[in-house]
């Protein structure tokens, strides 16, 4: 086996290794590549310049990566080439041919005299340098300098490392679309809650309104008394129930916002569980009528426990309107609210169709 064919083997697998690191976005991924490419590439410096512009429109270049061999002084805190302009700073050929995804290759002895002024000075005799393209935008470089002596590339050396190169463009082309997403995760996170926000504000105010209307109705009901013979009365109850049915729904809207905001705090209190039973079904008195379903409740008298008032009024309105609504008309729902293993538990039993066994299973 030649040296040739076996430096390119060795070349060959640090490609690999290469790719494995920056396709898989191990930590620090760029370091662990140029290092393992630096490895082989007989380089005495290697590193990655990402383009940028000033406030006035100026492309700039700076450092973003670098390694070096053992011996070779780093640049990358220089300030001299920390921030380089392609303009101003004597690069413009830079600018034309890497734009145009030229490489840059050769002597530094015969570039011109504005790039060997930044070169020279650090003892660069040949350099390398091949444009990074991410989402087919010019991102900026990967440069190989050659110090200790005029370095002559054959085309399978610059074929590998253009590879490298394309290496380097996946890394930050995937890079750039995690930053995206993670964007794209927080403005959808700041519109979430800034939806919850509006809808919490949308309860209370609708709330609000709704509870003036059913203070007004409370009123006329009362000055009205019992007169079922006054042909307002019966509408006035309707319009006191339907605003109080919506006021309930406003109630659940409230709660389920707070739930998007984390905001939900419980409010535990000792409460009859059958009060508040016999409460909500006779709110719901005119969905059961129109279907003429009764409702009977097999409870003790006083069983108590520590609630959240609205929540269990809402979890057992949800109960029974889905009792209602999947029931026969003229049928019977029962509601049994009882002691079991030391907690309370409500079963609500309706002689509906029921539920496919095989969506039973399912849950």
């Amino acid at each position: 086996m030649n040296n040739s064919f076996y430096e390119r083997l060795l070349f060959e697998d640090s490609i690999g290794k290469c790719a494995k690191a920056l396709v898989y976005g191990v930590k620090n991924a760029p370091d662990i590549a140029l290092k393992e490419i630096l490895r082989v590439s007989e380089a005495s410096r290697i590193y990655i310049f990402e383009n940028f512009q000033t406030e006035d429109g100026d492309l700039c270049m700076h450092h973003i990566y670098e390694k070096c061999a053992e011996g070779v002084k780093p640049q990358i805190d220089s300030e001299d080439i920390k921030v380089v302009s392609y303009k101003k700073n004597g690069f413009s050929r830079w600018e034309d041919k890497l734009s145009r995804r030229k490489i840059i290759y050769g002597d530094v002895e015969n570039f011109p005299k504005s790039e060997r002024k930044k070169l020279e000075p650090q003892n660069i005799k040949s350099i390398l340098v091949i444009p990074l393209f991410v989402k087919n935008k010019w991102f900026g470089f990967i440069g190989f300098d050659y110090i200790e002596k005029v370095k002559r590339l054959s085309d399978v050396d610059l074929s590998l490392l253009s590879i490298t190169a394309d290496l380097f463009v996946s890394y930050f082309t995937n890079l750039s679309n995690i930053q995206k997403i993670e964007q794209q995760n927080t403005q959808l996170k700041y519109f979430l809650k800034s939806k919850d926000r509006f809808l919490q504000m949308l309860a209370h105010d609708l709330r609000n309104s709704l509870l003036s209307t059913i203070m007004l109705t409370d009123y006329l009901t009362d000055e009205l008394g019992g007169d079922k013979l006054s042909r307002y009365y019966d509408t006035i109850q309707m319009i006191n129930k339907s605003t109080q049915d919506t006021h309930d729904l406003l109630e659940e809207l409230l709660l389920w916002s707070k739930e998007q905001t984390n905001s939900l705090q419980l409010d535990l209190v000792e409460l009859n569980i059958k009060e508040i039973c016999i409460n909500i079904i006779k709110v719901l008195e005119l969905n059961l009528d129109s279907k003429n379903i009764s409702v009977e409740l097999i409870s003790e008298d006083n069983i108590m426990a520590m609630v959240d008032e609205m929540v269990l009024k809402i979890v057992f309105r949800n109960l029974l309107i889905n009792a209602i609504k999947f029931s026969n008309e003229g049928s019977k729902i029962i509601v049994s609210i009882f002691k079991n293993n030391g907690n309370i538990k409500i079963d609500v039993k309706d002689e509906g169709v029921g539920i496919n066994k095989e969506i039973i299973d399912d849950f």
